[in-house]
């Protein structure tokens, strides 16, 4: 923005801009005092801000008996990073502003047979309805995030149990397959905004949300017991990759290296023992209201308590490699009797002391939209704080 067209330099209109994306609202009296600029000056800049749509202006409450004042903010109606999580099961997004503040998200059920090009469009579906009821701006995303299941194994042959996967039965982790998938989906998000798209998993940046939500400087270790076995490690607020995006798969850590072989090509892997799937078989039920209902059944507290024991073990390990200062653990299988209380104990009286001092050991958030607010806040990190300006009606 020049100096001929609105009055104001474009120095002066990015020092408002960084001020605003630090603390707000703030009033224009405010911004003065934290940027130094002129009264003139920093009411061109908010007005520049105002007209491209990128803050917007609030009423707030006096604290006394004077005019409520006028302050300024950030736009809540300009998606400047959009987070997309394909779950198994469901689809959902969540639309944040440059700080990486989720403004509005939103989720829905998805055919568990379908691809994942066909739930990415799902997911752009609800985002497009979202975003019209809501009034966002979705013409000026800048980065968008996606989040997919993943790495994904092939089944065990006809017949059998959840627990054990016949060795004939079994095909190498296809990274191609799941590396065309996803590029799929890149090229199907990129049609529609035009902007770089980084694809992920979902329960990766689920452990960013995780994190995100304690602080933005909490280390983490997410562990969600549920279908599968999965989970993610963060620190300062990113989570670990790995060289194929597989770094965090908690689930195929090996505690019984001679046991059955597991689908991933490993053996007496965490998911064998710990998974929902595992759990109801050892305990010879059907359901979660069935294992409820029997919950103090000899078999059934077995089950649930080689799980958490198991469970309790591999957290042990990452608390001495990762010395997070929080273990969220989510999942079905979190919520069975005992099942985190036990896990704690484990974990506790199987790690290092050091690893162990200040831990907080606590239930995850269940709320399905938490691997697209990771995806957001991951694509909005990547963001400029300084954003290009439009005019809203250009």
């Amino acid at each position: 923005m020049d100096d001929s067209g609105n009055r104001v330099s474009t120095t002066t209109v990015d020092a408002v801009l960084a001020v605003l994306y630090l603390k707000w609202p703030l009033t224009r009296a405010a911004i003065g005092v934290e940027t130094g600029l002129s009264r003139p000056s920093v009411s061109a800049a908010v007005a520049a801000l105002l007209d491209a749509g990128v803050a917007e202006e609030v009423t707030e409450a006096s604290a006394g008996r004077g005019r409520p004042s006028r302050a300024i903010r950030l736009s809540t109606r300009r998606a400047d990073a959009i987070g997309i999580e394909l779950g198994r099961r469901h689809v959902a997004i969540a639309v944040a502003d440059p700080t990486g503040a989720v403004v509005v998200d939103a989720d829905a059920d998805a055919d568990p047979t379908s691809s994942l090009v066909s739930r990415a469009r799902a997911a752009l579906d609800l985002l497009e309805s979202i975003a019209a009821a809501r009034g966002i701006d979705l013409s000026a995303v800048r980065r968008v995030g996606v989040g997919t299941p993943g790495p994904r194994f092939a089944p065990g042959g006809s017949g059998a149990s959840p627990r054990v996967a016949p060795l004939t039965s079994l095909t190498a982790f296809d990274v191609g397959r799941l590396e065309r998938e996803r590029a799929d989906v890149a090229d199907a998000v990129s049609e529609r905004f035009g902007v770089p798209v980084e694809i992920g998993n979902n329960t990766r940046w689920t452990a960013v949300a995780e994190a995100r939500h304690r602080g933005t400087d909490v280390d983490l270790v997410y562990v969600r017991v549920d279908e599968g076995v999965g989970g993610g490690v963060v620190e300062h607020g990113e989570a670990a990759t790995g060289a194929i995006g597989a770094a965090g798969e908690i689930g195929h850590v090996s505690v019984d290296p001679v046991g059955d072989r597991c689908p991933c090509g490993g053996r007496g892997c965490l998911e064998l023992v710990a998974s929902l799937p595992a759990v109801l078989h050892a305990a010879g039920v059907r359901d979660v209201p069935e294992l409820l209902e029997h919950a103090d059944d000899d078999r059934v507290r077995a089950a649930v308590d080689r799980a958490a024991v198991a469970t309790g073990g591999v957290v042990a390990g990452l608390l001495a490699v990762a010395n997070p200062a929080v273990v969220a653990v989510g999942g079905a299988v979190a919520d069975l009797p005992e099942f985190l209380s036990r896990l704690d104990q484990v974990a506790r009286d199987a790690s290092p002391d050091w690893a162990t001092l200040d831990l907080v050991v606590e239930r995850a958030g269940t709320d399905r939209v938490l691997g697209a607010v990771g995806a957001a806040t991951a694509a909005a990190a990547t963001l400029d704080v300084l954003v290009p300006l439009r005019r809203k009606d250009a």
